[in-house]
C-alpha cells in the first residue's frame, strides 16, 4: 500500500510530519476495525488489533517528542484528517504494511538513530500484529 497524501496535510510539512500524522490516524483506524470484528477468528483479531492501538500510541508519543527535541521545532499536524476504513483482517494487514513501507521510507532520510529506533519498534508491532491476524484464529 503506497502512502497517500491525506487531505489537509500541508505541502510544506516534512515527510516525518506526514508520517507522524498517518501513524496517529492508524490508532483510530485500527481501533474502529477492532470493534468491527465478527465471525470465526474474530476474538483473536479483536485482541491483536487492540494490542496494536493500545501500544502504538506510546511509541508515536515517544517518537514525536524525541523528534521535536532533537530538531528544535514542533511537528506540523494537519487541520483536517481522513481515516481509512478497514473492514476485514486482510484490509487491516494491507493497511499496516503500507504504514510499514512509509516508515521505511522516512527512516532512510532520518539522521537521528534514536528516532529510527523508535520507528523500528512501531514496525515490530506492525509485524507482530500482522502475524497474529494471519495465523492466530
Amino acid at each position: 500500500m503506497e502512502r497517500l497524501q491525506r487531505p489537509g496535510l500541508a505541502k510544506s510539512s516534512s515527510g516525518m510530519d506526514n508520517l507522524f500524522s498517518e501513524l496517529l490516524c492508524s490508532v483510530t483506524t485500527i481501533h474502529i476495525a477492532h470493534f468491527g470484528q465478527k465471525g470465526p477468528g474474530s476474538y483473536a483479531a479483536h485482541k491483536a488489533l487492540g494490542d496494536y492501538y493500545e501500544n502504538v500510541a506510546e511509541f508515536i508519543d515517544s517518537a514525536v517528542e524525541a523528534y521535536q527535541g532533537v530538531t528544535g521545532k514542533l511537528v506540523k499536524f494537519p487541520d483536517k484528517i481522513s481515516i481509512t476504513c478497514c473492514t476485514s483482517v486482510e484490509e487491516c494487514c494491507t493497511y499496516l504494511k503500507g504504514l510499514r513501507a512509509a516508515i521505511n521510507k522516512e527512516q532512510q532520510n532520518c539522521s537521528y538513530s534514536e528516532i529510527v529506533n523508535i520507528l523500528d519498534e512501531i514496525k515490530a508491532l506492525i509485524d507482530s500484529t500482522c502475524y497474529k491476524l494471519t495465523f492466530l484464529k
